[in-house]
């Protein structure tokens, strides 16, 4: 089992994703399939961005879609949050951690421009490493 030196455990190289019919799963890889399309080649600006909302009463469908990810690369653990509507990205922000330290490297709330998204795309401009976009996927 691989050890993880910089926080003295280990990480099993392998998942299972199982439940009951109706429980969510196709749901859980449709959202990781969304996450990956609007993080990685983004939305075009003044584009409807393609979220479909949790519809559990009246209300949860007019508030934002919360996304979040947490990648170990490197020894570091990069997290990546998210909330969107269809109109726009509300709040967006990638935190980078390793043993000793949490650095925010990006953060932004209030609304604005989809196309900020597309700047994850070349995340390397932040401190992630550049060979970790062609081995991290959502898809």
């Amino acid at each position: 089992m691989p050890q993880v030196r910089n926080y003295r455990t280990r990480v099993l190289p392998i998942a299972a994703f199982y439940g009951a019919n109706a429980s969510g799963k196709s749901n859980f890889f449709q959202a990781l399939q969304f996450a990956s399309k609007l993080v990685v080649p983004g939305v075009a600006p003044d584009s409807a961005i393609p979220v479909v909302p949790l519809l559990l009463d009246r209300t949860s469908g007019q508030k934002p879609s919360r996304f979040h990810f947490e990648l170990l690369i490197d020894e570091k653990i990069y997290e990546l949050s998210f909330a969107v509507t269809r109109k726009e990205v509300v709040e967006e922000k990638l935190v980078v951690i390793d043993a000793r330290t949490e650095t925010t490297l990006y953060d932004r709330r209030g609304g604005g421009s989809p196309t900020l998204l597309r700047r994850w795309s070349r995340i390397s401009v932040w401190g992630l490493p550049s060979r970790a976009r062609g081995t991290t996927s959502f898809s």
